[in-house]
């Protein structure tokens, strides 16, 4: 079936015509000769549209021959336009020069009626590809600030994923993200750097977020080892000649503050640009006796060395003070979700959990040529915390609960290296965009958890009678005078890691492209006192048609691997898990790049999984597979300027297909729903003059036949659907934003959670509760 699609797309694509190739690239200048980054650009005849790079960069690829008009709109600049010609084949380079106009920039901020931009049309430089989304064989979605902020999420724990199909948040301690994808857990990176740790990194705050990119399945390009869900890949807000001044005040239920203020802009000599972004936030629960404090500070720096070489640093601080981690969840010894949804099994007397996180990147980006570029990126992270969890140790039929206090302390520690090279060449009349990568990491993670202790000693804590108040001298304190490297022991998971990674993308035709890669990683783990050395290869094929400037239909495949420490029976080392990805998919950019629309399939086989030895119980063999399946699609955008929408759904399979016991084939694995649909829109009033600076919204989130941790008996959920509606009221004029949410409008009781040795535990959600938030640019 492969061979006959193949087979048509070449067909199809032959009889559009055969003629070679072009490309229009260029940088952006202000009227100081400084590269200007965020200029919109719009090929008219072609009906594309890009934005400048951090580096004023920008190109057009996949141009027939013709004449074309080349707009350029940037705040506070005079439009820009010129006809450019392109013979067939022809790379073009210009240079583009803005003029400032302060008339414009204050025509611009009065007339602007649209309560929410169009989506990002390009990805980031950090996911490698710099590619427009039409042109990425690949289910990629790109969430922009400006929406996160209209939905007034502060926290990537705070339902980002509900933004993007077939992404699920997974209830857990409560200091970092745990996100699904596809029903596998999805590494989180930080501008194109794999930042992922065993329970972290800490929830980025979204005063530091520019976008956040979801990139599905395996991503050899950028990952060279993981699970076969995807990543996400979280871009910081930087430096740039751009001056970017906002504050913002946000005050909500349960005692919620915030304030966070974004500064940027130029020294006099237009080499030098800064920007600087602090956020301090208070916020409680609507379970009693929770509450967390946050500081994030993140400045950042970029010199412009000349015009085609930039260096950038940023340092990344986030702090957090909470109660102790893993008091959202509650338990049960009869069924799940019974007890009221502000029911806690904390005291109000806990000591906090102390989480700080550092993070430092320096970024090198040089433009070789017209059609060379590199990049160079050398990174350190650091998350120190000291703190305790709260677990029961014992779950009686009656309801008595035995609490369990346990130290959780942990330190890790991570240095990170990554070099890009891209550029372009033609043998004869054929086009290649060719990617040269390679990655270095190394990374360690201490933890003590083997000192733990009963809260309120033998006392039982009974869940249908609560008692609150346990004395000081009844909770439990630890030893702390041992280095945590030492009083970890066995708790040490690490990895180092060398990879390189080589891809051609080949323009069969003008508008058919196929896309040939393949990563090599060397890599070393150890895990609890195992260790375990691989090597793989990791290739990866595309192709892509490109029907129109708005239409695209793509077939991919991937694969991704996952070193395993332990041995089996005779003493043999495991495999490591290979992931292998099929995917394809439809893509269309509509009504002058305001919408955009993806349509994926796809399937993904899990080989090496372990499986039980039925010689030997208490071994392993790799004889297993699980194998996942499904459909996704993803709108976002403006309708007009007057109506935004986001919609997305998911039907997703995902079970074991290979395994030594047969009963066992066909059980689903936990991690997803089964279907899913999310809905977030927007309506500004701009034919009403009375009521023109107002908008609305209204969002909702769906998941039926869903799990987090287990699914019940017969593959069945023991947990009811999921439905919330949030919705909101704005005013927007100028520079000032006010706004008005309310989040769970029909007040339901939301839960996740699962079945755990003889009992249940779940976590709630708020019930109806509201923001306020004040936002001005200047």
């Amino acid at each position: 079936m492969r061979n006959i699609t193949l087979t048509f797309w070449i067909l199809l694509a032959t009889a559009l015509g055969a003629y070679a190739q072009g490309s229009l690239q260029g940088v952006v200048y202000d009227d100081e000769g400084q590269p200007l980054p965020g200029a919109q650009l719009h090929l008219k005849e072609a009906g594309l549209s890009a934005v400048s790079d951090e580096t004023g960069a920008f190109v057009f690829r996949h141009l027939a021959p013709g004449t074309y008009t080349l707009q350029v709109h940037f705040i506070g600049f005079r439009a820009w336009q010129q006809i450019i010609t392109l013979r067939e084949g022809e790379s073009k380079s210009i240079k583009v020069q803005l003029q400032a106009d302060i008339a414009a920039l204050e025509e611009v901020v009065v007339t602007d009626n649209k309560s929410l931009p169009a989506p990002p049309t390009q990805s980031s430089p950090s996911l490698r590809m710099e590619r427009a989304v039409l042109e990425i064989p690949q289910n990629v979605q790109l969430i922009d600030k400006q929406l996160l902020q209209h939905q007034q999420v502060v926290e990537m724990l705070e339902g980002v994923n509900k933004n993007v199909s077939n992404a699920q948040l997974i209830e857990h301690w409560g200091n970092f993200a745990r996100v699904n994808m596809r029903g596998f857990k999805v590494p989180a990176f930080r501008n194109g750097l794999n930042v992922d740790m065993p329970w972290g990194p800490l929830s980025e705050d979204m005063a530091i977020v520019e976008r956040i990119e979801f990139v599905k399945g395996p991503a050899a390009f950028l990952a060279p080892s993981g699970d076969a869900g995807g990543l996400y890949n979280v871009v910081t807000k930087k430096a740039s000649p751009l001056t970017s001044n906002e504050v913002s005040l946000l005050y909500g239920s349960f005692q919620t503050l915030r304030a966070a203020f974004d500064v940027g802009g130029s020294l006099p000599n237009r080499k030098l640009h800064y920007r600087l972004n602090v956020a301090a936030s208070t916020k409680g629960s609507h379970r009693p006796y929770e509450y967390s404090e946050r500081f994030t500070l993140m400045p950042s720096l970029r010199y412009d060395i000349d015009e085609r070489t930039s260096i950038t640093a940023e340092y990344i601080y986030q702090q957090a003070d909470m109660t102790p981690l893993g008091t959202a969840y509650v338990f049960s010894p009869n069924k799940i979700g019974e007890l009221d949804r502000d029911f806690t099994l904390a005291e109000p007397n806990l000591p906090l959990t102390h989480i700080a996180e550092h993070n430092a990147m320096v970024e090198l980006r040089r433009a070789l040529s017209k059609d060379w570029t590199a990049t160079a990126k050398l990174a350190i992270f650091r998350y120190e915390q000291e703190g305790n969890t709260l677990w029961p140790l014992q779950v009686a039929p009656n309801g008595d609960v035995l609490r369990g206090m346990s130290i959780w302390d942990a330190l890790q520690s991570s240095k990170m290296g990554q070099v890009t090279v891209n550029g372009a060449f033609q043998t004869a009349a054929v086009q290649h965009h060719v990617m040269i990568a390679a990655d270095f990491y190394d990374k360690s993670y201490f933890a003590d958890w083997n000192q733990n202790a009963l809260l309120a000693g033998m006392t039982p804590f009974n869940i249908y009678k609560p008692v609150y108040g346990v004395p000081a001298d009844s909770i439990p304190t630890f030893d702390r005078s041992k280095d945590l490297r030492i009083r970890a022991g066995f708790n040490q998971v690490g990895q180092q890691s060398q990879s390189i990674f080589v891809q051609d993308e080949i323009a069969l035709l003008s508008n058919l492209f196929l896309t040939l890669g393949v990563r090599f990683t060397d890599v070393r783990e150890w895990s609890y006192g195992n260790t375990v050395s691989s090597q793989a290869w990791s290739p990866r094929a595309s192709l892509l048609w490109k029907a129109s400037n708005q239409l695209s239909v793509y077939a991919l495949y991937d694969r991704s691997f996952q070193p395993q420490v332990g041995t089996d029976a005779q003493g043999n080392a495991f495999d490591p898990i290979y992931a292998n990805l099929l995917e394809g998919g439809i893509k269309t950019s509509l009504l002058n790049n305001q919408l955009q629309a993806t349509l994926s399939a796809f399937q993904i086989t899990k080989e090496n999984v372990l499986t039980a030895d039925p010689n030997n119980p208490q071994y392993s063999i790799q004889l297993g597979e699980v194998q996942g399946q499904g459909v996704e699609f993803d709108l976002q955008g403006n309708l007009n300027d007057d109506f935004y929408i986001l919609l997305n759904y998911a039907f997703n399979d995902l079970s074991i297909s290979e395994d030594t016991d047969p009963n066992k084939v066909g059980q689903k694995l936990p991690g997803y729903a089964t279907h899913s649909a999310n809905l977030w829109a927007e309506y500004k009033f701009t034919k009403l003059p009375a009521i023109k600076h107002f908008f609305v919204g209204v969002g909702s989130q769906h998941a039926w036949e869903r799990s987090s941790w287990a699914w019940g008996e017969d593959n069945q959920s023991i947990l009811p659907d999921y439905w919330r509606m949030d919705a909101s009221i704005g005013w927007q004029k100028g520079p000032i934003t006010l706004m008005v949410k309310v989040n769970n409008l029909t007040d339901a009781y939301l839960y996740s959670g699962s079945a755990y040795s003889a009992f249940y535990y779940w976590q709630t959600e708020p019930g109806r509760n509201y923001r306020f938030s004040l936002n001005y640019r200047f």
